[in-house]
């Protein structure tokens, strides 16, 4: 608050009595970082400003370091490491996290004879699950995890398999419906009547007639379960016939 100073000198100590210089600083400076402290130690800190006539009274502080943060480690391997085949061409994998060190993701590697692994995908420290779309039909898929941080590897999980199941067969047109028959039940009504396809997967039915046997129209659209159809837009003392077409996607 008085007189020009021209610097200062910055002293530490451990015991608070035996001081030692640590800087000498510019008449300007008001802060001092020191970083050649070590860690859960208590410093103590005097500081004294100069000037070509003298040394100002002598002020002091002190403060004590936290303790160190742990050196990061290698985390220890994904637990749980389960393998499910949903479908002829999808695996899911899930696993439960490391039980210590910080992992920052997964590797995730397949093989099909459990030997040999190649890389499948990389993935982050927070999943969980991988759905393995790139799989074929009965075939049996081999995996292992391995968590990772910027230390380094984790131990390999314990591996997961999984068969996947026959591929569904490729839809084909239905076989022509059977047994088609038609009765005049009344002088405007004739009932028409089948039995269904005995292969290949049918979704409905249509029903078409014609009065000359050459040309026919259509009459109805018909459900996959219906076998029987009522035609009650008939002339009396008239021929119908009638054709039947089983169809699908």
């Amino acid at each position: 608050t008085s007189s020009d100073h021209t610097g200062y000198r910055l002293e530490r100590s451990t015991d608070g009595v035996t001081y030692a210089p640590l800087a000498t600083l510019a008449a300007g400076d008001l802060s001092y970082s020191d970083t050649s402290v070590a860690a859960e130690t208590t410093y103590h800190y005097q500081l004294i400003a100069f000037n070509a006539v003298g040394d100002a009274p002598v002020s002091s502080a002190q403060a004590t370091t936290r303790a160190a943060e742990p050196e990061p480690t290698v985390p220890t391997a994904a637990q749980d490491l389960a393998a499910v085949a949903t479908a002829p061409t999808q695996i899911d994998v899930t696993w439960d996290a490391p039980t210590s060190g910080d992992h920052a993701g997964y590797r995730l590697e397949r093989t099909t004879d459990g030997v040999t692994y190649a890389p499948l995908a990389t993935l982050s420290a927070g999943d969980v699950s991988y759905s393995d779309t790139t799989v074929d039909p009965e075939t049996t898929y081999h995996y292992q995890l391995i968590a990772f941080n910027a230390v380094g590897d984790a131990p390999l999980s314990a591996s997961a398999q999984a068969t996947t199941p026959m591929a569904e067969p490729e839809p084909t047109v239905p076989t022509a419906a059977q047994d088609l028959a038609a009765a005049a039940t009344s002088p405007t009504q004739i009932d028409v009547t089948w039995n269904a396809p005995v292969s290949g997967d049918h979704t409905g039915y249509r029903l078409e007639r014609s009065t000359d046997g050459v040309t026919y129209a259509p009459l109805a659209t018909l459900t996959a379960g219906d076998v029987s159809y009522s035609d009650t837009t008939v002339s009396p003392e008239a021929t119908y016939h009638y054709q039947l077409i089983a169809f699908n996607a």
